[in-house]
């Protein structure tokens, strides 16, 4: 009878362990690409010396779960990552996209956040080097100053006067497009 009692009890901690591994999800990692894949709708970031008047929330593309604070993220990382930035991402089209309809699709998102009130057919800046484009849009609200990048591999600007993001040439392979959210604040 009481190896059975040890037994029961030995099986009722390891099925508390196992439930509480299968339920723990990091909050944050880095994927194949090398990019981090943040399981949060949004990251609020800011000044700590003043948190109320300089902050700013950074909705996540595919985010989903609570919205995080940036210092909760570095918290759960190794300490050789605690000096980059947390906001460099990428992403890969569906099977049934092409690589354009995923940038629009990134844009889009953003449109209804941290680019509201902007023309997102027209960066800040498109620049190319024959083989990787660099988009640049300017993010301002309040006191936060910031930009969304976008780097995309095996594409090329057609016409190099203009920024319009609708000439850019963007072949349809499997390599993502990689992107950055980088906020200051003007004190």
């Amino acid at each position: 009878m009481k190896s059975l009692k040890s037994s029961v009890k030995l099986g009722i901690l390891f099925m508390i362990f196992t439930v509480e591994s299968l339920n723990s999800k990091s909050i944050i990692f880095q994927d194949k690409n090398d990019c981090w894949v943040i399981s949060a709708k949004e990251v609020i970031t800011g000044d700590k010396t003043k948190p109320l008047k300089y902050s700013f929330r950074i909705p996540i593309y595919k985010g989903e779960g609570d919205t995080l604070e940036e210092d909760d993220l570095y918290k759960s990382l190794d300490a050789k990552f605690r000096r980059q930035s947390l906001m460099q991402f990428c992403a890969l089209k569906s099977k049934n996209k092409t690589r354009e309809d995923l940038l629009k699709e990134i844009l889009l998102f953003y449109k209804d956040s941290i680019l509201k009130n902007r023309d997102i057919l027209h960066a800040e800046s498109i620049d190319s080097d024959g083989n990787t484009a660099e988009l640049t849009f300017n993010i301002s609200e309040g006191s936060a100053r910031g930009r969304l990048t976008f780097l995309i591999p095996e594409s090329n600007l057609l016409d190099r006067t203009s920024n319009d993001v609708r000439k850019l040439k963007i072949k349809n392979t499997d390599m993502p497009i990689y992107f950055t959210i980088s906020i200051g604040f003007r004190k």
